[in-house]
């Protein structure tokens, strides 16, 4: 007696895992700015089998004692990798960022959040010494500048 069996494989149908995305993480987010913008980039995350259909911007104002702001959100398509956000001068905040696929939104964990210092002040040179003749601006950052002319220097004479 012969027996033959013979086995059909569907390809069409067949299972792959699928989850939400893996955590968003941030990229050149600087921790100190002093511009009313702030641009948030960040990486594709890997999408765990399905498409990322959208990003959600999550910001927060922290304040110094230990009551923060709640959470403030903005959807982005899914297409775009960075958003420029306004802030207000003299405020700290905490930016988040998830994705979304057909099975839900990523983490929003907390403690990947980054957090920004917006200066109070805007970006000025401040003379600090004059020394042997020549002047010097000391940006905020402490970098040390010395007048390109002498037009300059006569006017913080």
């Amino acid at each position: 007696m012969f027996v033959s069996l013979v086995v059909v494989v569907n390809t069409s149908s067949a299972f792959f895992y699928t989850d939400i995305p893996a955590t968003v993480e941030l990229t050149d987010i600087p921790s100190f700015v002093n511009s009313s913008k702030i641009m948030l980039r960040w990486r594709k995350p890997n999408d765990n089998g399905a498409n990322i259909t959208r990003y959600t911007v999550y910001q927060r104002v922290v304040s110094e004692d230990a009551d923060t702001s709640d959470w403030q959100l903005t959807k982005l398509n899914a297409s775009v990798c960075e958003y420029v956000i306004h802030v207000e001068r003299g405020k700290k905040y905490d930016f988040i960022v998830t994705a979304t696929n057909k099975c839900g939104e990523s983490e929003k964990n907390e403690g990947n959040a980054k957090r920004v210092d917006v200066s109070g002040m805007f970006s000025l040179y401040i003379i600090c010494s004059y020394v042997l003749g020549i002047s010097y601006l000391y940006h905020p950052w402490n970098t040390r500048y010395p007048f390109a002319s002498a037009r300059v220097q006569e006017i913080f004479y």
